[in-house]
């Protein structure tokens, strides 16, 4: 069983992005994180909380000039990537470095809903590989492989379960709307349903499932 958010800051790398960014989600993840990255214009974000990344990755379309020849400068790894084949995201994902389990993003949702959509289908791709929370200051939005997962919540928080494609013989408990052995499809069935404690199960066999906890 996977203990969420309790499992995820083991061995995690922590994702800058540059989508209305949480400073102090960033500061509370910050000193526990193995690597920090700053994908793109995520690297501007840094700067000014005077937090520096391990890695900077991206096309380099939205970070300061100035910027990047001072991270390089002082020894951070710069990684430029301008094919626009993939996202600036996925090629973060794609030189996250040996030792991580965990990824927690922040700056990348909001503003732009084609950017919020492509990033939640990136995270999918990687799924198998990392337990992925995105986090913002309303929400906190984990992108879910199959197994049986420990959710720590708060009474009568507003839960929402989606799937990308379809989540098998998904079982609900310690939920307003329990389900036991429910195939979950791409539809409103999961939105806004409600946990009854400060705990809840969620378990499936196959797909995906996007988790929204409300904060």
């Amino acid at each position: 069983m996977v203990r969420l958010p309790g499992d995820i800051f083991t061995k995690f790398a922590l994702l800058i992005g540059n989508s209305e960014p949480d400073i102090n989600e960033i500061k509370k993840y910050n000193y526990r994180a193995k690597y920090r990255i700053a994908v793109d214009g995520g690297a501007n974000v840094l700067s000014k909380i005077e937090i520096k990344p391990e890695i900077v990755v991206g096309d380099f379309d939205s970070i300061k000039r100035e910027m990047l020849h001072k991270l390089k400068d002082s020894g951070v790894e710069i990684i430029h990537e301008p094919m626009q084949d993939n996202n600036d995201l996925e090629k973060a994902f794609n030189h996250i470095p040996d030792g991580v389990n965990n990824i927690i993003m922040i700056g990348f949702l909001g503003k732009r809903l084609d950017h919020t959509l492509a990033n939640l289908f990136v995270s999918k791709k990687f799924i198998e590989k990392y337990k992925i929370l995105i986090s913002d200051r309303l929400q906190d939005v984990y992108v879910l492989s199959p197994r049986c997962y420990e959710v720590d919540t708060k009474k009568e928080q507003l839960i929402s379960l989606f799937t990308f494609d379809r989540a098998e013989k998904l079982t609900l408990k310690g939920f307003k709307y329990n389900l036991e052995n429910c195939d979950l499809l791409p539809s409103s069935l999961g939105l806004s349903n409600i946990s009854l404690n400060d705990k809840v199960i969620i378990e499936f066999t196959r797909g995906s499932l996007i988790l929204i906890l409300n904060k």
